[in-house]
């Protein structure tokens, strides 16, 4: 095996959906036929209202004839024959979201529980929130905070709300539960 997509991992359809489903929440609940609209779900549909959106790695097929979804390549093969989800290698690059905006002009771009906004420190947060802010002309960001890399003993999360606020004044964020938030930009 010269790669890990000479594997059987890669190429297995059960695998990759089992996979999908567990870093996808949307895509899990769609799975079982048990789409509930909840309180969050109400929140950002209420944001993009009837607008042309784009989800981008957060499965936002079927809840809005408006929705375009954009997914991770490798996925492809899990959920080819859905309309309106396309797939693109690097989402996580500047230059895809650039040609994903002109490609598609969405009116609004939703990234919801993405992988993009994982594992990354608080600094690296703001830059890729400032990067994408520029690009896209409305942002929805909702996300858990306790997947972001900072001090949790020394920084509540409190302090990190107004970290962002600090750094996004005109932006509108709003914590759910202990560690959720919706950003919107």
């Amino acid at each position: 095996m010269k790669s890990h997509e000479d594997g059987t991992f890669i190429q297995s359809v059960s695998q990759v959906h089992s996979l999908y489903g567990a870093t996808h929440p949307l895509f899990k609940q769609w799975s079982e036929s048990n789409i509930s609209q909840t309180f969050m779900h109400r929140a950002i549909l209420d944001r993009i209202d009837n607008k042309k959106s784009m989800w981008i790695d957060s499965f936002g097929y079927g809840l809005s004839p408006d929705v375009i979804s954009i997914e991770q390549d490798h996925y492809s093969i899990a959920l080819e024959n859905l309309p309106n989800v396309y797939f693109r290698k690097e989402l996580d690059n500047i230059e895809t979201c650039r040609e994903l905006s002109q490609t598609f002009n969405p009116e609004i771009v939703v990234y919801y529980k993405s992988e993009f906004f994982k594992y990354l420190t608080l600094p690296e947060l703001i830059v890729k929130i400032t990067e994408l802010s520029h690009i896209y002309s409305k942002l929805v960001i909702y996300m858990e905070l306790k997947f972001i890399d900072f001090n949790k003993l020394k920084y509540p999360t409190k302090d990190v709300v107004l970290s962002l606020q600090g750094s996004f004044p005109d932006c509108k964020i709003e914590r759910y539960g202990l560690n959720d938030i919706l950003i919107n930009i």
